[in-house]
């Protein structure tokens, strides 16, 4: 019966891992809409333009000051159609990478400071509705062979659960992220000025099916995927601090390799 249940919760856990990853492709089609239909409004804009200029330039009328009006208008079409097109490549680039990483364990080494970025970046779309703001502080050269995509997944069950929970009727929440290098360990302290929560609550927020959106499809498993990553994949600890109107924050910290880091190093080297 023990088994049965810890099997139920595993299916539940990793339903709850595709969920997000379901979140984030709707995020992105939505978000590379918008600079793919600039593209494409760009593209023909700059067609009928061709089309005239060929059109003058057969019936021998046309004049140095059209050329001249197309050769502008070409050239703001381009800058426009390369703006948008860079914007819809990084996206997809960034996407591509953090969905790859939560659907392995794969180890891989990453900058730390550059793949946040990737990763706030792929939730932009989530962020912009509410002008919520994210700040970084972080060595911009923290190298780390990890599994990737438990940091992935870590961040972005804590900003989303910011944006859902903490800034529920907060229209310009904020995320502080801190993250100090030893060493030997990294330390990640990470907070919002949300609504905060309860000490009964606090008590029960790494439980599993714990939730306080129960009566709104909130599965409880957020925050209980977090635990587990930090704990079990990365070899950490995790712990959470929070009041009512008091934000919510939580400090973790994990050695810079880990037991799977070491493990497949001397496999690979053996």
């Amino acid at each position: 019966m023990v088994d049965e249940l810890n099997q139920a919760q595993d299916r539940l856990v990793q339903n709850e891992k595709f969920a997000a990853i379901g979140g984030l492709v709707a995020g992105l089609t939505h978000e590379v809409n918008t600079p793919i239909g600039i593209g494409v409004t760009a593209t023909t804009f700059l067609a009928d333009k061709i089309a005239t200029l060929e059109q003058e330039f057969t019936a021998k009328t046309l004049s140095p000051k059209m050329l001249e009006n197309f050769i502008n208008e070409a050239k703001q079409s381009s800058a426009l159609l390369m703006s948008n097109l860079q914007r819809a490549s990084e996206l997809i680039a960034s996407f591509k990478q953090i969905t790859v990483d939560q659907a392995s364990e794969a180890i891989r080494t990453i900058n730390l400071k550059v793949y946040l970025n990737e990763i706030i970046h792929t939730l932009s779309p989530k962020l912009k509705k509410r002008k919520h703001q994210i700040e970084i502080n972080c060595p911009p050269d923290i190298e780390l062979s990890t599994p990737a995509g438990a940091i992935s997944q870590i961040f972005t069950n804590l900003i989303l659960n910011s944006v859902i929970h903490g800034f529920e009727q907060k229209q310009q929440g904020k995320m502080v992220i801190n993250i100090e290098d030893d060493g030997q360990m990294i330390t990640i302290n990470y907070s919002d000025n949300g609504k905060g929560m309860s000490a009964a609550q606090l008590n029960q927020i790494f439980d599993p099916f714990f939730t306080t959106k129960r009566d709104q499809g909130g599965s409880g498993l957020g925050t209980h995927i977090v635990y587990n990553l930090v704990r079990q994949t990365l070899d950490g600890e995790i712990v959470a601090q929070s009041g009512i109107g008091k934000g919510l924050q939580y400090k973790i910290t994990f050695p810079k390799v880990n037991s799977f880091a070491q493990t497949d190093f001397l496999d690979e080297n053996a």
